[in-house]
């Protein structure tokens, strides 16, 4: 069933985007994430969030290469999480971001997510051990977004916060884990 719903999700993105988008995408809605937990500085810039101890969550993974203007991009990441995750149909994802950032930039880039007041889970990845851990994930931003179950499975690859259409596939998406889940709860 779950390899149904992916063949459906790929048909509603090939209709806009190219084979080899639509290829790549393919490939890593068959696959896991592994967050190398041991490997990546853990900050959380909000008492109410924590994803690590979060059991049985849906989680939307976002995976950032902090170019360019730092803050102008978490500034950006905070605009997307408030207004998407605010509604009552995201009450039970948890946010998690893994920034790819220089070693000597770490303590800038933890204040600066803490001043935008983030509300998900941070990991600064100072050595490149999630990019080691997930080769492949291609370079591609439009690859670095994902939806995971509570076994690191990828639901779903894209970044619901740039467009409507991956927006109302996203929710999509969450209600049948969620349906998944309460069956699997059930027996």
């Amino acid at each position: 069933m779950k390899n149904g719903f992916c063949a459906l999700i790929l048909l509603l993105c090939s209709a806009c985007t190219s084979n080899s988008v639509t290829r790549q995408m393919e490939a890593l809605s068959k696959s896991h994430v592994v967050i190398p937990h041991k490997q990546l500085d853990r900050r959380i810039c909000s008492m109410f969030s924590d994803t690590l101890f979060s059991n049985r969550t849906i989680r939307l993974l976002n995976y950032i290469k902090l170019e360019g203007c730092t803050s102008c991009r978490i500034t950006g990441l905070k605009t997307d999480e408030t207004r998407i995750m605010k509604r009552e149909e995201f009450k039970d994802v948890r946010l998690m971001y893994v920034a790819e950032t220089p070693p000597h930039e770490k303590d800038f880039v933890y204040a600066q997510l803490c001043k935008a007041r983030l509300d998900g889970t941070v990991y600064l990845d100072t050595c490149n051990a999630f990019r080691r851990a997930n080769p492949h994930i291609p370079d591609n931003p439009l690859f670095h977004t994902f939806l995971l179950n509570d076994e690191d499975s990828v639901l779903l690859v894209g970044d619901p916060f740039k467009n409507e259409k991956m927006e109302r596939l996203f929710l999509k998406v969450i209600e049948r884990e969620r349906e998944r889940k309460g069956k699997r709860l059930k027996k």
